[in-house]
């Protein structure tokens, strides 16, 4: 018998050392790399089948559906690569929470550790609250609306303290983080419940260059 809460079981939520959500996109990098070498293959397969094939506005029409397929994967290729440089330039970022979880009416507090390009930079750090809503896809009505439906409730500031810290480079900084939890909120609650309730931390610099956000359990 499995006697876990539902956030126990959460897979970012196994120890209270938590990685950001940006690092999925760096594997959305390598997808996009595979997809899109697929597509500009296939366009030069295409290209030379044109010099032996009779039927050539078919096969213009094919190397238009065709390019068209490798150009939008080279874009987000260019948004991808630059999530990568972004990484790059900042180190991995993990939000070290303690305690873990927080509670309602208690205090929010952890750190981060920027271990790169960190120490002028000003940061602002804020909780966010947001209800989702999961729709079925059952019948084909339900597939014409969005998947998941995310509203944000309220935001509250994050108090951001700033120490110098041995790191990659001498401009590695720890931010540490605190606030006071309000009672009456509501509190995380399980993403495969058809409507729930998720608290997301947001840390973005003054310049715009860092952004980073995590999902936190509050309880």
């Amino acid at each position: 018998m499995n006697n876990k809460a539902w956030w126990e079981e959460h897979q970012n939520w196994q120890s209270p050392e938590i990685a950001s959500n940006n690092t999925k996109q760096h594997i959305l990098s390598a997808w996009v790399v595979f997809l899109g070498s697929i597509a500009l293959v296939t366009y030069m397969l295409l290209e030379q089948q044109d010099e032996l094939t009779q039927h050539y506005q078919q096969a213009q029409y094919s190397e238009m559906l065709v390019l068209l397929a490798a150009t939008i994967p080279l874009f987000l290729l260019i948004y991808a690569l630059k999530k990568t440089r972004d990484r790059a330039l900042f180190g991995d970022t993990h939000f070290v929470m303690d305690p873990f979880p927080a509670n309602m009416g208690s205090n929010f507090s952890g750190y981060v550790d920027i271990t790169k390009n960190a120490r002028n930079k000003k940061f602002t750090a804020e909780l966010l609250l947001s209800k989702h809503q999961n729709n079925p896809r059952v019948s084909d009505e339900d597939r014409k609306k969005p998947k998941l439906v995310s509203k944000l409730l309220w935001k509250m500031p994050v108090t951001i303290r700033q120490e110098a810290i041995q790191g990659d480079t001498p401009t590695a900084t720890r931010l540490r983080l605190e606030a006071r939890l309000p009672d009456d909120a509501p509190s995380s609650e399980s993403p495969f419940d058809q409507e729930y309730h998720a608290w997301e931390l947001l840390i973005f610099s003054e310049d715009k260059k860092f952004k980073r956000t995590w999902d936190v359990p509050i309880i």
